[in-house]
């Protein structure tokens, strides 16, 4: 065999197993896109959303009743509720609150699989649980029986960063693996 041949030969060997690692680097890089834009579109984005306008509804609630809230502690500023105040958080509760919260458990509980973490973060179980115990509370009111005002199980403050963070890293992870395909 000549030099030449040989040459020839191991360029080809050499420029087919470049290709194939190429190759297997994009589809490595397609499948974990794939994954990052499934926990996007069906987790980390409605949960984010739900959690965003979850917590614009409860400022909007406290607008309407002339007080502010601390939404990190979800403790209004200023005087307990009146009984006319009670009566308008029930209505926010049952109309507008609760309804977001179970869009938000929902999100949860059918695709929960998407979870980033490798154990189920504590701020995820703590608000299914508050779900559950609200509903509790609201099957209270709907019997009149309003001698409590907030669930048993109050909502977890840290619910609103984890989605946020999550999402954001996400997305950011999304923007760099979309330029790396380019």
């Amino acid at each position: 065999m000549t030099a030449t041949l040989i040459i020839t030969i191991i360029l080809a060997f050499v420029g087919y197993a470049a290709t194939y690692v190429n190759n297997a680097l994009v589809e490595r890089r397609k499948e974990r896109l794939d994954l990052i834009n499934k926990r996007i579109n069906n987790f980390y984005g409605p949960l984010y959303v739900a959690v965003e306008v979850s917590q614009a509804s409860l400022v909007a609630f406290f607008a309407t009743i002339h007080k502010t809230i601390d939404i990190e502690r979800e403790l209004p500023l200023n005087k307990p509720f009146t009984k006319e105040e009670e009566a308008e958080y029930r209505i926010w509760m049952e109309n507008v609150l609760m309804p977001i919260n179970e869009w938000c458990e929902r999100i949860v509980r059918e695709n929960a699989y998407l979870i980033r973490e490798k154990d189920m973060p504590t701020c995820i179980l703590d608000f299914v649980s508050s779900v559950s115990a609200y509903k509790v509370l609201i099957a209270k009111w709907k019997k009149k029986n309003f001698s409590e005002v907030y669930s048993a199980i109050p909502y977890p403050k840290d619910l609103h960063g984890y989605a946020a963070e999550s999402y954001n890293d996400l997305k950011e992870e999304q923007l760099r693996l979309i330029k790396e395909l380019l």
